[in-house]
């Protein structure tokens, strides 16, 4: 009998420190979720903004110098690079992505952008993972953009849209992010990633 009930005992501990841990880290990950809400709206916002050739050379017919385009691409970069948790593979793939959206705008093999804003319409998902945390969304996109001197609206719900965070010094900063922009035409379009 005294070995069942320490069993039992036992059973009944493990289980109430299994309960309370879960417990403690839900409401810890509740209390987080504004703080990384805000750095995803503001992160949506300065990365449509990167992903923008500056005024005087969004028209389609505007020549870009070699050296009009790098300061371009090295603006979008120091804009985004406060948002990044330190350098990365993946801060690294994203701003090579980020430059060659840019390069595909001023070269044609995307058409340019006039205009973009991302909005976060729904966050789907939180997953927690430590000190990281990967959330999906549902983004509302608006924009227009010049195709061979044709201007198209860009109007569209884009799913599964994800970025994740990591927690750095009591901030959120970005991991890894996925954050595409479909073409005029609605289809995917990798230039314009």
């Amino acid at each position: 009998m005294k070995k069942l009930n320490r069993g039992a005992v036992l059973t009944g501990l493990v289980l109430f420190c299994v309960i309370g841990y879960l417990a403690v880290t839900g409401v810890l990950h509740q209390r987080e979720k504004p703080a990384i809400q805000a750095a995803l709206r503001d992160y949506i916002v300065a990365d449509s903004a990167a992903r923008l050739l500056p005024e005087s050379l969004r028209a389609p017919d505007a020549e870009v110098s070699d050296q009009a385009l790098a300061d371009c691409v090295k603006a979008a970069e120091t804009s985004l690079a406060p948002f990044y948790a330190g350098e990365s593979k993946s801060r690294d793939t994203a701003m090579r992505m980020l430059a060659d959206a840019l390069r595909n705008q001023v070269g044609g093999q995307a058409p340019r952008l006039s205009s973009l804003e991302r909005t976060l319409r729904q966050i789907t998902d939180f997953s927690f993972r430590g000190d990281t945390v990967a959330v999906t969304m549902q983004l509302a996109v608006q924009g227009e953009a010049d195709a061979g001197g044709k201007s198209q609206a860009i109007e569209y719900v884009s799913w599964d849209n994800t970025v994740t965070f990591k927690k750095v010094d009591g901030e959120w900063k970005v991991l890894y992010a996925y954050l595409p922009v479909d073409n005029a035409n609605g289809g995917m379009s990798a230039l314009w990633y």
